[in-house]
């Protein structure tokens, strides 16, 4: 995501400017440097500037979805005007749908996943980080099902929006009647922060990684303080996978729409992961309960089911996103259960997050345990008491089946969970 969004500010910068896109690989400079300066120079100083774009992308949609209302009208321009396409749900049938969800459903709402990975900067998370997961959210949707309908109601009508690089900018031009060009730099803010926002998580993520001997020994990042290391060396990476759009230049949709499969795989993980907690663990105090339970997840999967289809087979990519996606599994399910599956732990922090769950299951495991000795006691004093009668003519093997205990290792559960 990082790396597809730099490509892109990069690439609207060149195409406006009219200038050569080998240029570009200066602005790419420009935005990592801007982005690790306020990463890692302190949390007050990131904190700003990320609210800062924050503001910049909402006042955004504000300025377009409320000056727009003089030119919207959706019951004269939201219909199709091609009389051949009256019976079409969407325009260019199930297959564009399901090729547009796969965006759609990724674009609005990726990277608040990664609010799990800064718990421990928050001051009193079991409150703040709820209270923010929410309220972002419900930001999010807003945002979304607003431009969804301002740009499907404006003149000229959905058949021309949904045929633009930049759909926004025909509201641009309606309202400040200034050149489309100008209208095309008001994406920037906004796939800057999406950029810049998952840096301090993929870092903290490879920090933990490394504090779980998952990362390779090399990257010295083992029992690292702070993520600044990690932060420089996925920047690394992530500005080589830049590098690579001077070779192909289509590479940021293509980085694009592995990021948005492999955003699926994710949500797919954390959905469960949800289920299995509130069904193994129903009696567990929480401080937040989803109002829509397990039936909630259940509609977050079949949507991301629907996009994984669109990623899978409906994208103009020449398979290459599912072909590269699970190369990348692969390879690193090898990695894993060759090289790390047995020197594997959990975190530090892992540990401390997890430590309600841990508690559970040991108290789980242990009175399984002494419920599957209780029975075998009894089992056993039945077996004797059959084998010194000699009136009883069932057989002692029927006096007990045998009940298996239940033993799963804690561990297991919590890579579930996570």
């Amino acid at each position: 995501y990082a790396s597809s969004a730099m490509i892109y500010c990069s690439k609207v910068i060149c195409q406006t400017s009219n200038i050569s896109r080998y240029y570009e690989p200066i602005f790419w400079v420009i935005f990592y440097g801007i982005s690790l300066f306020f990463t890692m120079r302190n949390g007050r100083s990131m904190w700003r500037f990320i609210c800062l774009l924050s503001m910049c992308s909402v006042l955004l949609i504000i300025i377009y979805c409320f000056g727009s209302l003089g030119w919207v009208n959706i019951s004269r321009y939201g219909p199709f005007d091609d009389d051949k396409v009256h019976h079409v749900w969407f325009n260019g049938g199930m297959s564009a749908f399901l090729c547009n969800l796969a965006s759609g459903t990724t674009a609005g709402f990726g990277g608040i996943e990664s609010l799990a990975l800064m718990i421990s900067y928050m001051k009193d998370p079991l409150r703040n980080f709820q209270e923010g997961a929410i309220s972002s959210v419900l930001t999010l949707f807003f945002c979304n099902i607003m431009l969804l309908i301002v740009m499907t109601s404006l003149p000229l009508g959905l058949s021309y929006t949904s045929q633009q690089t930049y759909p926004m900018n025909y509201g641009y031009d309606l309202i400040f009647q200034w050149p489309d060009v100008v209208s095309s730099v008001l994406v920037i803010p906004a796939n800057f922060a999406m950029g810049f926002g998952f840096f301090l998580p993929y870092g903290k993520l490879l920090q933990c990684l490394a504090d779980s001997q998952l990362a390779p020994e090399f990257l010295g990042l083992k029992d690292e303080k702070n993520p600044s290391k990690a932060i420089l060396i996925c920047s690394f990476f992530g500005f080589l996978l830049c590098i690579l759009q001077l070779i192909d230049e289509n590479l940021s949709t293509k980085l694009n729409y592995i990021a948005i499969l492999c955003g699926f795989i994710t949500y797919f993980s954390i959905l469960i992961g949800h289920i299995t907690v509130l069904v193994k663990h129903q009696d567990m105090v929480r401080s937040f309960r989803s109002p829509f339970g397990i039936y909630g997840s259940i509609y977050a999967i079949i949507v991301f089911a629907l996009g994984s289809i669109g990623s899978i087979g409906f994208l103009d990519d020449n398979h290459i996103t599912i072909i590269v996606t699970t190369t990348i599994v692969i390879v690193l399910s090898t990695y894993y259960y060759v090289m790390f599956i047995k020197t594997q732990k959990l975190s530090n922090e892992e540990n401390k997050s997890l430590f309600k769950l841990h508690v559970i299951n040991f108290n789980n495991n242990l009175r399984k345990k002494l419920f599957s000795k209780k029975n075998k006691v009894k089992s056993t004093s039945a077996d004797k008491m059959n084998a010194v009668n000699p009136f009883n003519n069932k057989s002692s093997s029927n006096s007990s089946k045998g009940q298996t205990s239940y033993n799963t290792p804690a561990v297991a559960e919590m890579i579930v969970c996570l």
